[in-house]
């Protein structure tokens, strides 16, 4: 252990109660940046800031055969979260169109081979060959709903977004164009982007 480590450290190392202990852990935290993870009947504490001295014990294993495992397991858990929250935020989209030109909507078919050499049931197999059904518990009634009523800033985002899908193969034109069981379609804006929305709750009254 390092010999650089803060007083406090030595009053904790001597400490016996759970009272004691806990008295001094907003004084950790807040002159040392030190974080206290109970574990059963054990106190490690983490120096967050990178120095080099390793987390160490303050109370007594009942088994000491347990110390290395548990000690490891509390290191690999508090370097994760360091971790996560060091690494930059990355804005991702949605969906892109892939490079090797097939298209998002309807891509999974091109690749029915490589799927039965990953499994032999039939019924994945078939979503994949032929699209998934939707399973219907009743059939739908006629509805029309009332149209949302859009800016021209929004009206162009639909558009937009809409031709994006039809590019895509996400979508397709309707070939009957009938009016009936229709849903609203709309986008609403994020920080980056603006997301496309379709409201499904009525059709979802039949699934």
């Amino acid at each position: 252990m390092s010999s650089n480590r803060p007083p406090v450290w030595t009053k904790l190392e001597r400490l016996s109660t759970e009272q004691q202990i806990q008295r001094l852990w907003k004084q950790l935290w807040r002159q040392w940046k030190i974080t206290w993870i109970p574990r059963k009947r054990k106190r490690l504490f983490f120096w967050r800031t990178g120095l080099e001295w390793s987390p160490q014990h303050v109370t007594q294993f009942n088994e000491q055969q347990q110390q290395p495992k548990q000690q490891q397991y509390s290191i690999s858990a508090i370097n994760h979260v360091n971790e996560e929250s060091t690494k930059p935020k990355i804005d991702v989209q949605h969906y892109s169109t892939p490079s090797d030109g097939i298209k998002p909507g309807g891509r999974l078919q091109h690749f029915y081979q490589e799927w039965t050499q990953t499994t032999t049931h039939q019924w994945p197999l078939s979503v994949v060959r032929d699209g998934y059904q939707i399973q219907f518990n009743s059939t739908p009634q006629p509805w029309r709903l009332k149209m949302i009523q859009l800016n021209p800033v929004e009206q162009q985002a639909v558009k937009e977004a809409v031709q994006k899908f039809l590019q895509a193969d996400i979508i397709e034109v309707s070939p009957s164009q009938s009016t009936d069981c229709l849903s609203n379609f709309f986008t609403i804006q994020e920080s980056t982007k603006r997301r496309p929305i379709l409201d499904c709750q009525k059709i979802n009254n039949y699934i």
